[in-house]
């Protein structure tokens, strides 16, 4: 007497369901996708910070530059010097002598508390009037 049970019933190849295996293979897959891109954001978000940074930094030392080349002419007599913190996280240190003819200038900016990186140092030369 042939069975009525469902489960006896044959399996049709094109009905046939994921086995257990192929089920965890694909979440761990998956969790390996997720993990990469969670570490690709996490990255990516410590970039912009890093950019940030380094554009307040250069828009710092542009300014300090501009505003000694603002000074009157007789800036070139005395050395200058001065410390800032032109934004959150940042440390200015520059200095200014006379060099010749010209005015030396050198701006560094540190993070602050000290990152990874090293200070971002800009030196210009300004000619005296």
């Amino acid at each position: 007497m042939p069975s009525t049970h469902a489960c006896a019933a044959p399996r049709d190849p094109a009905q046939r369901g994921l086995s257990l295996i192929e089920v965890m293979i694909a979440l761990v897959l998956l969790g390996m996708a997720i993990t990469l891109l969670a570490t690709a954001l996490a990255r990516s978000m410590a970039s912009v910070v890093e950019s940030r940074l380094d554009l307040l930094a250069a828009t710092a030392q542009r300014s300090r530059i501009e505003a000694l080349r603002a000074l009157p002419a007789d800036r070139c007599t005395a050395p200058l010097a001065g410390a800032s913190m032109p934004g959150p996280g940042l440390a200015e240190r520059w200095a200014a002598r006379q060099s010749g003819t010209s005015l030396e200038v050198v701006d560094s900016l540190v993070r602050v508390p000290d990152g990874p990186r090293p200070a971002r140092t800009l030196s210009a030369r300004l000619p005296c009037r």
